[in-house]
């Protein structure tokens, strides 16, 4: 035989070799992928967590005035950066049978939230625990999937309105952008 491969041992169960190694190939190419999708998560997951804590201790230096009407910007941006937060990660942790489960009851109840029930009581926990209000929290049930974003939009919102009544100075809103 002029090529000798060296399969002359396994006799018809060469495939069987060649696909073992192939597997092999991609079983660790497939947890690889995984990992470095896991990792690009976290690091996005920790940008959010910095922006998040950047812009407090920006608002806490900032603030122009001291008197009663910054004090309650002040408070309501403190709350509604931790609602941001907490909703992200409410968000983030979902799993597939949530998923799931949210298609089932959106088809069989036809109801307006996509919510699972678990996240519908995690929304209201953090209504009980003050981090928002009952309108945010309606706001949020009937948005479904994008909560997070109706929770961003409100802290923007409310520091579009103390930049407006010049409660914020100018550099927060260049650094917070």
């Amino acid at each position: 035989m002029l090529f000798n491969l060296g399969w002359d041992e396994f006799e018809g169960k060469a495939y069987l070799a060649i696909l073992g190694k192939v597997l092999v190939f991609l079983l660790v190419f497939r947890s690889k992928l995984a990992f470095d999708r896991f990792w690009s998560g976290r690091g996005a997951y920790g940008g959010i967590t910095g922006a998040c804590l950047q812009m407090v201790q920006d608002t806490s230096v900032f603030f122009d005035k001291d008197d009663d009407d910054s004090k309650e910007c002040r408070a309501e941006l403190y709350r509604l950066a931790l609602a941001c937060m907490m909703s992200m990660t409410i968000h983030i942790r979902k799993e597939s049978t949530d998923i799931m489960q949210m298609m089932e009851s959106k088809e069989e109840t036809g109801d307006e939230s996509w919510l699972p029930p678990a996240d519908k009581a995690s929304l209201e926990l953090l209504t009980e625990r003050g981090l928002l209000t009952k309108e945010e929290t309606t706001k949020m049930l009937k948005a479904g999937m994008t909560y997070p974003t109706i929770c961003c939009t409100l802290c923007s919102q409310k520091l579009k309105d103390g930049f407006q009544k010049k409660m914020l100075h100018r550099n927060l809103m260049l650094d917070i952008d």
